[in-house]
């Protein structure tokens, strides 16, 4: 009799992982996160709000997923490059503590059903996250009254960018299901832990390596064709 229960909980326990896509499936995502530098990425810039978006496809559990954000993240640091005179003055100096912060990630992963409304999708890949700002290149000299001034003579626009890796979880909570012809749709609030490396280096006076830790609630559309 036990042995007899222990197959009958295996077999749903495998029903419940297959039985859950049937098909191809390809859907979107769109929401709202925030995420926290860690280590010496958080000597760089402070924590910031994602707007995010995602798309993703495979078959049965198998999932393939692209996903994009974009948010503008405060600097810490004045002359990030260290570029200075002489005497020990900046000789540069951001123009605007906002940075534009654009990333793409693509991970992949294996949806695995929980319950009749709950999906976990468990995901691992490639990060890039990129910087963008512009930056004052600053002249002094002295005024009237013998002090020392600076004035801006050029303004450039400076990037940096960070090849890593990411691991995610999407929770998937069903709000809504309907059939269409031979399709079945499904619409859910997701809510997608996530961690990345972060490595921003280039001509910065100190590297800056760590970690990014993240969190993003959306909505997410997926569409499942029935066998």
């Amino acid at each position: 009799m036990r042995l007899r229960n222990l197959i009958l909980t295996m077999t749903a326990a495998v029903a419940a992982i297959t039985s859950q896509a049937g098909g191809w499936a390809y859907g979107f995502d769109a929401g709202i996160g925030v995420q926290a530098p860690t280590g010496g990425a958080a000597d760089l810039i402070k924590t910031t709000v994602n707007f995010g978006a995602g798309l993703e496809g495979g078959y049965s559990g198998l999932r393939l997923k692209a996903g994009f954000t974009y948010g503008q993240p405060t600097i810490r640091i004045d002359n990030p490059f260290g570029v200075f005179d002489a005497s020990g003055r900046d000789l540069q100096l951001n123009k605007s503590r906002n940075l534009s912060n654009f990333t793409v990630s693509l991970m992949a992963g294996y949806r695995v059903k929980v319950s009749d409304r709950v999906a976990v999708t468990p995901l691992a890949g490639a990060y890039y996250s990129r910087l963008s700002w512009t930056v004052n290149d600053i002249e002094w000299s002295k005024n009237e009254a013998g002090h020392d001034v600076f004035a801006v003579i050029n303004a450039t626009d400076v990037a940096l960018g960070s090849w890593s890796w990411r691991v995610q979880a999407d929770v998937d909570i069903k709000l809504h299901g309907q059939f269409v012809d031979k399709t079945r749709y499904t619409s859910s609030l997701r809510i997608s832990p996530w961690v990345a490396g972060l490595r921003w280096g280039g001509a910065l006076a100190t590297p800056a390596r760590g970690a990014c830790v993240g969190l993003t609630v959306a909505y997410a559309g997926l569409f499942t064709t029935l066998r």
